[in-house]
Formats: C-alpha cells, sequence, structure tokens
C-alpha cells in the first residue's frame, strides 16, 4: 500500500479499486491514518484503466464502515452523493480533510476529539454539530457564511478562509484566534470590520485583487506579529508603508 504524510500523521492511501479493507483496517488499527481517492480511473504499472463506478463505490462504503478507530482521514475526490454518515461515529477522529461535495448534512457533534477541520468546497457547511467539539482548533472553509461561523466552538485557534470575510461576521466571538489566513478574495477594505481580535498574531493574506485602509488592521489585531503576504506589488508596497514599525511583512513566493 502506498502511504502519505498528512496532517502530521501517516496515512494509507486506498482508492477504492479493489476490495481491500481488511488490510486498511488493520494499519488503522496500528495508528495509521487514511486516504481515500474513489475515482473510476486509476494509474497501475505506469498504466490507466477505467473502473465500474458502482464498484468503486461499494468499496468506498465498505472502506468507511472499516475506520471506526482511524485518527486522520481525507477523501478527495470529484464523485457525487457519496454516504459520508459513518464518519459521524469516528469518535477517535483528529482531523478531518474533505475534498468532496457534501450534499447532505454531516453531523459531527460526537466527534469530541475532533481538532482539525478542513474543506475545499463550500458545501463543507452542511457539516453540523460543531458547538459541541471543545478540541476543535483549526478549520479551513471557502466562502464562509455566518451561520456556519456562529456554530464554530470558541476553542479554534487557526482559521483559513478561502474567499472574502464576510463584514458581519465578528471575529472576536472566536477569543483563541491566534492566526488568520484569508486567499484569493476580490477585495478587502479593512475598515469595513469592527471587531477587536486581541489574540491574533499572525495574519496570511494571499492573491488579494485589492486591499484597502491597511492601517485598520493596527486597531483590529493590535497584537499582531508577522504578516505574510503573496501577491502584486503594489498591495505588498501599501503594507509595507501603512504598517511599518507595527507588525513584520513577509512577502511570500
Amino acid at each position: 500500500m502506498i502511504i502519505e504524510k498528512a496532517h502530521g500523521r501517516l496515512n494509507v492511501v486506498y482508492d477504492c479499486s479493489e476490495s481491500k479493507t481488511t488490510s486498511l483496517s488493520v494499519f488503522t488499527m496500528l495508528g495509521f491514518g487514511a486516504t481515500l481517492l474513489p475515482s473510476q480511473f486509476v494509474i497501475k504499472k505506469h498504466s490507466w484503466y477505467e473502473v465500474e463506478e458502482q464498484f468503486v463505490r461499494r468499496n468506498f462504503d465498505k472502506a468507511l464502515m472499516s475506520l471506526k478507530a482511524v485518527k486522520s482521514l481525507d477523501i478527495r475526490t470529484s464523485l457525487d452523493s457519496l454516504n459520508l454518515t459513518p464518519i459521524s461515529g469516528y469518535k477517535a477522529l483528529r482531523s478531518l480533510r474533505l475534498k468532496v461535495h457534501l450534499g447532505t448534512q454531516l453531523d459531527l457533534k460526537n466527534l469530541s476529539h475532533l481538532e482539525m477541520l478542513y474543506g475545499e468546497s463550500p458545501s463543507l457547511q452542511n457539516i453540523t454539530g460543531l458547538r459541541e467539539l471543545h478540541c476543535l482548533k483549526y478549520v479551513s472553509v471557502s466562502q464562509l457564511r455566518k451561520s456556519w461561523f456562529r456554530t464554530l466552538p470558541p476553542s479554534v485557534e487557526r482559521l483559513f478562509l478561502r474567499g472574502a470575510l464576510e463584514t458581519s461576521i465578528d471575529l472576536s466571538d472566536l477569543p483563541k484566534l491566534g492566526y488568520l489566513g484569508i486567499a484569493n478574495a476580490r477585495s478587502i477594505d479593512f475598515r469595513s470590520f469592527s471587531w477587536v481580535a486581541t489574540n491574533i498574531s499572525r495574519l496570511d493574506l494571499t492573491e488579494i485583487s485589492s486591499l484597502t485602509n491597511v492601517e485598520k488592521l493596527i486597531e483590529l489585531t493590535p497584537n499582531l506579529k508577522t504578516l505574510h503576504f503573496r501577491g502584486d506589488d503594489e498591495s505588498y508596497l501599501n503594507l509595507s508603508q501603512s504598517l511599518q514599525g507595527f507588525a513584520k511583512i513577509i512577502r511570500s513566493e
């Protein structure tokens, strides 16, 4: 089996093209995490071949049923309408990454050890029960909605967003928030925010088309120490001048 590193843990990779759930379960019991890549198209011995979709789905369902003790789970697929409800019973799960569309709600209230939740689709916000997860520290989500933000527990320390941060979202509701990342937003006018997040010490801004009223960050994040930026020269110069003597600006390539 192929092994990959994910979330600081070694994950066994399973493409669901063959029925190997027993070995997957054994690896999990030994402390490995699991990465599931259900796909009709699989490469073996340097050549591609197609697997019947229903066979892949059946293997995926069996795999989920065999992973009740898993601590790290990563699912990446373009297949729709997968049944993810077994995850609700993964009480040992600490990190969950979903690169998949969630067509229905998924209740995670019983995952009391979950520390990291990562999603690349806005449909991640079909997940419920997060308010009960007092160990949840890291959340990554696309197009964050205020209604879902309000379900996050106060234990969250790191928040990464793809898309704009709504002006109505109050980051002070996360008293332990020390890191904020925003990527691929069209524009950010910092004067449109009224919250004060006193614990944020690091801010990441990635590929933001327009940044205005940057000096407002001095009020919004009074304890900011470093700002990591990736973007155009004009925005970088604006940040450097507006925050000179307040925070260290680090430009990423």
